[in-house]
């Protein structure tokens, strides 16, 4: 009698559909994970890859300042615009991005530290003002990386701004 009871009450038939539902969710939740991080930041932690999605690209690239010697960049957020993917440079200011879905079409850099650079960067041969523009992307090709990307930013500290780019941010 007493297991008859218990089986047929609402609230434990409620419960136990409940737990039944969380555990098929927390299985399916599971399924497809892709590419991890890296102890470095850059979340290509898998050399580049992207686990083989046929929907999906990694970009690589640096990030110099515009010095002579085109000295490297630690520490600059790279991210791709309308997307949770992002990368810190590191020592040698390369970033690898994976997993960039292919309809992504632009980036942002941030710099690590505004005073000893500005948020100006030449790229693609055009100046751009990093805190009001993106920079382009090149286009994307599912499961390869695209063309490898360079990005000069402005060395601050005594050296006087770039001018603004003329007409706002470059077409692409």
């Amino acid at each position: 009698m007493r297991n008859r009871v218990f089986s047929n009450s609402p609230r434990v038939q409620l419960s136990i559909l409940l737990g039944m539902l969380m555990v098929a969710a927390l299985s399916l939740a599971g399924c497809g994970g892709g590419g991890g991080g890296s102890s470095s930041n850059n979340n290509g932690g898998n050399n580049g890859g992207n686990g083989g999605n046929s929907t999906l690209a990694t970009i690589t690239g640096v990030v110099k300042d515009t010095s002579p010697s085109h000295g490297p960049i630690a520490g600059a957020h790279v991210t791709v615009t309308g997307t949770t993917r992002t990368a810190v440079t590191d020592a040698t200011g390369t970033f690898v991005i994976t997993n960039v879905p292919l309809n992504s079409t632009t980036l942002t850099v941030a710099s690590p530290d505004p005073v000893a650079y500005y948020n100006y960067a030449n790229y693609n041969t055009k100046l751009y003002d990093l805190v009001a523009c993106t920079l382009p992307l090149p286009s994307l090709v599912a499961g390869a990386n695209s063309p490898f990307t360079e990005i000069d930013m402005y060395i601050g500290g005594s050296n006087p701004p770039p001018p603004p780019p003329v007409g706002g941010c470059p077409a692409s």
